[in-house]
């Protein structure tokens, strides 16, 4: 009898090349010059930098780096296909990044999808760069206490002003038995500690050629002195 045909032998098909491969997009398709891995906490972190790419040439993305959202879309529970296909795209495309920095502040990075030149990777977690000094404000300035003039009620014929950060109340001026400069610590026996601007200036009208008992205080010595509303 003829003995059997032998089976022909197959070859398995070869495989696909990398650019190829689900979620690589194919040559058409470039990223922005970094590789992420899913870390400990479920998340992507970047890392590895390609240097030379957008994100290197931004400055702004670093390895450690979280990824948290790409285009808005959360990427907390995508798959490795997911995150890939998000980050490739056509070259010229914007890309947009939620990063997640180890001091756990977010930051929004826009890169420019392009073609990486071969160029040292940043795989050491870089300093990221400090945030810009701001000026400190100036601290606010001392203002003039509104003393009535003329009318039924007057004010002592003073000026005063009231410092804004310590709420002390000092004398413009020398006048009257007092030194610029010298502090108001009690008018008619109540002490200015904690009182409004209304409330000072309340004790310090009365009616015409009546007197107000000012204590106040210069160079840590303190003084004692009546002062007449004029008339």
């Amino acid at each position: 009898p003829p003995s059997p045909a032998k089976a022909a032998a197959v070859s398995p098909p070869p495989s696909a090349p990398p650019s190829q491969l689900p979620g690589a997009g194919g040559e058409d398709r470039v990223g922005v010059g970094i590789t992420v891995k899913r870390d400990e906490e479920g998340l992507y972190a970047v890392r590895e930098v390609a240097g030379g790419g957008s994100a290197d040439q931004s400055g702004l993305v670093f390895a450690g780096d979280r990824v948290l959202e790409i285009d808005g879309r959360s990427m907390v529970r995508a798959s490795t296909q997911d995150i890939s296909r998000s980050i490739l795209g056509p070259q010229g495309t914007w890309l947009s990044l939620l990063l997640r920095r180890k001091d756990k502040s977010t930051q929004l990075v826009q890169l420019l999808r392009s073609a990486t030149p071969q160029a040292p990777s940043r795989t050491t977690p870089a300093a990221h760069p400090p945030p810009a000094a701001v000026a400190p404000a100036p601290p606010p300035e001392p203002y003039d206490l509104d003393i009535p003039r003329e009318g039924a009620l007057v004010g002592v014929p003073l000026q005063l002003k009231r410092e804004p950060l310590s709420g002390a109340v000092t004398v413009t001026g020398a006048g009257e038995g007092v030194g610029d400069g010298d502090e108001v610590t009690h008018i008619d026996g109540v002490a200015m500690q904690g009182k409004s601007d209304s409330a000072v200036v309340a004790l310090l009208v009365g009616r015409a050629g009546s007197k107000a008992q000012l204590s106040l205080k210069s160079g840590g010595v303190g003084y004692t002195i009546m002062v007449e509303r004029p008339g």
